[in-house]
């Protein structure tokens, strides 16, 4: 087993009944590997769940994604907050946590604050579920769009959020 705490911390990120399959394909001595490091992890918030992946993760997984320049994230650092707010409000919350892990953002407060209790619980999740499935040419793209979309906001209303992005990027 490559790094027991790394994969704990993978288990304790996933749903229980995922996680709890999972951890019945194992051995029994892999499980008792894991179990310490899975017990602590499942004590952390969301955030601190989310830092300790980040920290834990291999060099390889870390280097999936290529910096953004700032030129591309230029349009998004000059948008007017509640254009941010209108925008993301009917993109999925994948999306929400892409752009907010780019940050930090002039907007960035007041995002995280038009979010719902369960919006904020999920966005350390849905961070680690989108990361490494797109591509830095897929995020650079929907950064481009969506910094497209803020110069022309006024048709945006408060709707769910987009199920078909959410099937695409995995939610």
């Amino acid at each position: 087993m490559s790094d027991p705490r790394f994969i704990a911390l993978k288990l304790a990120a996933l749903p229980e009944g995922d996680r709890r399959w999972l951890l019945r394909q194992l051995t029994k001595a892999e499980r008792q590997q894991i179990q310490p490091g899975l017990v602590e992890a499942l004590t952390l918030s969301p955030a601190a769940l989310l830092r300790a992946l980040e920290a834990a993760a291999p060099d390889e997984a870390a280097s999936t994604a290529a910096p953004l320049q700032n030129a591309e994230l230029a349009p998004l650092r000059s948008a007017a907050g509640a254009k941010v707010v209108a925008l993301m409000s009917v993109l999925p919350i994948s999306c929400t946590a892409l752009l907010l892990e780019k940050g930090p953002w002039p907007w960035g407060n007041e995002l995280n604050i038009s979010l719902t209790s369960d919006e904020r619980r999920t966005l350390p999740k849905a961070l680690i579920a989108v990361r490494g499935r797109v591509s830095p040419r897929f995020e650079a793209l929907l950064f481009e769009q969506i910094g497209s979309a803020l110069a022309d906001t006024a048709g945006i209303g408060a709707k769910a959020r987009n199920s078909q992005f959410d099937k695409i990027l995995g939610d």
